[in-house]
């Protein structure tokens, strides 16, 4: 009740200054643009970079201690607490805070969820929504007093600290289960664990070929063209366009472009595409090296850019997958491409048939490819409940922030308790954050 209610053009300063258009073209500056801001984090470092090559959007003059928050694609709700002097995008508002303002509490106010919704709320457009600077500066906003916002950043710093260390653990550990089941995969393709044992085979022999190594003795050495053969089956414009991925091999293209930014480049006659079967490997030539391969489960077509190979009867298809994505193949990808640059490097089929692959008896290949499958089903669950947590935990930050900064929770009591200065963060996660948030409860009796 006792705060007071302001227009945000009373309680900050919007906008103050900007580079001008005469500014010497060897001027060095810290430049940010919309794309490397998250809410309340950096997704991309400041770019270097002088002012006479620079874009015509990179104006803003943003010190130590402003508040930036996006105008423009406001649904990325990018919002920055600025700790070193930065030029940053037009598509971004300057605050700055007056006398007797907390930086921080700025910042943490920018953030929250009522705040950063009412900003899309009231954006202007469909392809690029934008938030008028008159607009912007005529909300209201209830400002608690000068100690209070002290006392409210000091509480959500050492809150949102604690959040995010956990938060970097569980990125940590998805990290380390995706490095494991790959060390998983390319142990048992390559022989150096009996699936079905758990152990080291008895007897290995030496492959002769440098990416496998020493090879169980029963295995076969065979170059891939006795394990695959190559199609090219054109005239099918009407199936599905695959795509051939680094990060998961074959997958309908579809897939890919809900998942991201990337746009259909598919020639519109697409009669030379190539079509992939069931069961089918395909590569691309020029990323192969990158681990662009894999064996499709769907039946579609790709670019006449890219190969597709049908395996032999000896071969199963999942077995070869998981073979042709581990890491010591694609070095081998690699070896066996040509061309002047990394960018041009291609892998063409008659170089693809010379490269030698490990075959075990079709009975083991059964069984490592049933050890992948329920070893990566366990792994998946352990990766898919860490990312659980972490939207959690990523809720309640949320929810706490608005409820702070709103005045729904009272902190001063807790806050009280706390250090002046903020910790460095570090990569533990905490044990102190439900004793933090009870105590901030506590301080609302």
């Amino acid at each position: 009740a006792h705060w007071e209610v302001q227009r945000l053009k009373q309680w900050l300063e919007l906008n103050r200054s900007t580079l001008p258009e005469d500014t010497d073209p060897s001027h060095t500056f810290a430049y940010l643009d919309i794309g490397s801001v998250g809410t309340g984090y950096l997704a991309a470092q400041a770019q270097r970079i002088q002012f006479g090559k620079s874009p015509s959007r990179a104006r803003r003059i943003a010190k130590a201690g402003d508040t930036i928050i996006s105008t423009v694609r406001t649904y990325l709700k990018a919002v920055w607490h600025v700790d070193a002097d930065i030029i940053a995008s037009t598509g971004f508002a300057v605050l700055t805070p007056k006398r007797h303002t907390d930086s921080r509490h700025v910042s943490y106010w920018c953030q929250s969820k009522p705040f950063t919704d009412w900003i899309t709320a009231n954006s202007v457009g469909i392809a690029y929504p934008a938030i008028a600077e008159a607009k912007l500066a005529a909300i209201e906003v209830a400002v608690p007093t000068p100690p209070e916002q002290a006392a409210i950043a000091r509480y959500l710093d050492h809150v949102t600290e604690s959040i995010d260390r956990y938060i970097r653990s569980r990125q940590r550990l998805i990290e380390l289960l995706g490095e494991q089941k790959q060390v998983l995969i390319d142990e048992a393709v390559t022989g150096r664990i009996d699936v079905r044992t758990g152990k080291p085979y008895p007897e290995y022999k030496d492959s002769g070929v440098e990416w496998l190594g020493e090879v169980p003795t029963h295995w076969e050495i065979l170059p891939s063209r006795s394990t695959l053969f190559e199609v090219n089956n054109c005239g099918h414009p009407k199936q599905q366009m695959l795509s051939v991925t680094i990060s998961e091999g074959v997958i309908r293209q579809k897939e890919l472009l809900e998942d991201s930014s990337k746009k259909d480049v598919s020639r519109r006659d697409k009669s030379a595409y190539k079509l992939v079967e069931p069961n089918d490997v395909a590569y691309n030539k020029m990323r192969a090296w990158q681990g662009a391969i894999g064996v499709s489960k769907h039946k579609g077509i790709v670019s006449p850019a890219y190969v597709v190979q049908r395996p032999r009867d000896t071969a199963h298809s999942r077995y070869l997958h998981h073979l042709l994505r581990a890491p010591a193949f694609a070095c081998e990808a690699q070896r066996w491409s040509y061309g002047i640059a990394s960018d041009m490097w291609n892998l063409r089929p008659e170089h693809f048939k010379l490269i030698y692959l490990c075959l075990p008896p079709s009975p083991e290949q059964t069984s490592i490819n049933r050890h992948i499958n329920e070893e990566s089903v366990r792994i998946n669950d352990s990766v898919a409940n860490a990312q659980r947590q972490i939207e959690l935990f990523r809720e309640y930050r949320t929810r706490l922030i608005a409820d702070v900064v709103t005045g729904k929770l009272d902190v001063r009591q807790a806050a009280a308790g706390l250090p002046q200065n903020r910790q460095p963060p570090v990569a533990e996660p905490a044990d102190s954050i439900r004793d933090l948030a009870s105590a901030g409860q506590a301080g609302m009796e």
